[in-house]
């Protein structure tokens, strides 16, 4: 029985490998969100996924590849 439970633990611990997550600011709300709340600023409706660039396109400008 041990056996088993540990069999289907380990399966289950490395199935679940990739996990990506985003969230959204509400308070104080983010600039692409503040047409949610009445402010006049454009209409954004993906605002709950922006990107930064990863880390590639951040450290290029501070690193250049050579």
């Amino acid at each position: 029985m041990q056996a088993l439970a540990l069999s289907v633990f380990l399966a289950l611990a490395f199935s679940a490998y990739d996990v990506v997550g985003h969230g959204m600011m509400f308070d104080p709300p983010q600039r692409s969100s503040m047409w949610r709340f009445g402010f006049n600023t454009p209409v954004n409706t993906a605002d709950d996924f922006l990107s930064c660039g990863y880390v590639q396109v951040q450290y290029d400008d501070v690193i250049p590849q050579q």
